[in-house]
């Protein structure tokens, strides 16, 4: 689903896999599953996950998953 907002056009992917997301949440052993839902998506969609979060990158980094850090 795609849609206009302040006229740019931003694709909404739909929460598939909420059973994926608590089962990354856990993996990763994060407290927010807000946090897993990027990893989970970049993996449906094929594609590298690049974040600011530090802590995200290194713990999903550690267990094999394609989360790159970007450094400022």
């Amino acid at each position: 689903m795609a849609s206009f907002v302040g006229g740019t056009l931003v694709t909404l992917h739909r929460l598939e896999d909420g059973a994926g997301v608590v089962e990354m949440t856990q993996r990763l052993e994060r407290r927010s599953a807000y946090d897993a839902a990027y990893p989970v998506l970049a993996d449906r969609l094929g594609a590298d996950l690049w974040t600011l979060d530090g802590p995200l990158a290194r713990n999903a980094g550690s267990r094999g998953l394609p989360v790159r850090l970007i450094e400022a």
